[in-house]
């Protein structure tokens, strides 16, 4: 899983870059800085579905192993 690591400021920073090339009605720069902003958000998605994945498994392993438990356990009843 690649983990991406984006701090809160970093994208302030790039929010602010965008307003101002807005401001200065930079074409060029807003379409770059919304290309990587987009680029951030499709990152951050990815990652979290990864990770909702990895819970699903893991509460699908939690419940496996109680089920087996239960039937170990009627079986020495």
């Amino acid at each position: 899983m690649k983990t991406l690591i984006i701090t809160r400021e970093q994208f302030q920073d790039l929010e602010d870059a965008y307003d101002d090339a807005m401001s200065d009605r930079n074409v060029l720069l807003l379409r770059s800085i919304k290309a990587e902003m987009v680029e951030w958000i499709e990152a951050a998605h990815t990652e979290a579905l990864e990770i909702n994945q990895c819970f699903d498994f893991s509460v699908q392993q939690v419940e496996l192993a109680a089920v087996h438990q239960r039937a170990v356990l009627e079986r020495l009843a």
